[in-house]
């Protein structure tokens, strides 16, 4: 698709006159006085710019010559109904149920100490539920055989937290009859009471945690 460039043609598009009342094509009728529809420059000038409406938010440079640049235009900006691998979409995140999502939203660490971002709708709003967890993260029991370990997240929370939960980790000893109590959460961390724990020893916790 290129601009209109022959003879007669101008460098930027005249003012429009004043908009009449909206009509169709006619090719006239001479036995009823009906005339033909004049063809302005008014007309063709707007359906111009709309064809390069179109091919500018594509990112589509006119070519002279080149007559399938409407349709790449297209089918860069729409999704064709069967479905097309190769089309790719600048997708904005979702504020509603009926949007589409955007995989970049889903946004994960597959670490030991990680977590994964899931995009959901709920109370009317768009939230990212966070899904983390956190593998033997230790402490040092006293004489007593009490610990406290302090656990902090992979990444912060941006709202709160829904759920947690923890369970010892020994791999020296068994973890029957030891009890776990969280305490004082934040968005980012947590302190982790640990009872009947081996005196004087190395202690540690795996867990997971959800929140927004």
């Amino acid at each position: 698709m290129y601009q209109i460039d022959s003879s007669g043609s101008v460098t930027s598009q005249p003012t429009p006159a004043a908009a009449g009342t909206p009509g169709w094509f006619t090719g006239g009728n001479p036995a009823t006085g009906v005339p033909a529809t004049i063809l302005d420059s008014d007309w063709f000038n707007a359906v111009q710019a709309e064809l390069l409406a179109i091919l500018s938010a594509a990112s589509i440079a006119p070519v002279k010559g080149t007559n399938n640049q409407l349709i790449a235009a297209l089918n860069t900006l729409f999704a064709s109904l069967g479905g097309n691998a190769s089309q790719t979409f600048s997708v904005a995140g979702a504020t509603q149920a009926a949007h589409a999502v955007n995989l970049g939203e889903f946004v994960a660490s597959l670490a030991i100490n990680g977590y994964v971002k899931i995009p959901v709708f709920f109370g009317g709003a768009a939230k990212i539920l966070i899904f983390q967890w956190v593998r033997n993260v230790t402490g040092t029991s006293n004489s007593s055989g009490l610990a406290t370990v302090s656990v902090n997240f992979p990444i912060s929370f941006p709202t709160g937290i829904l759920s947690s939960a923890f369970y010892p980790v020994q791999e020296a000893s068994s973890t029957a009859g030891m009890g776990l109590c969280g305490q004082g959460p934040t968005t980012s961390g947590v302190l982790v009471n640990i009872a009947n724990a081996p005196a004087s020893s190395l202690v540690a916790v795996s867990g997971i945690i959800v929140g927004y």
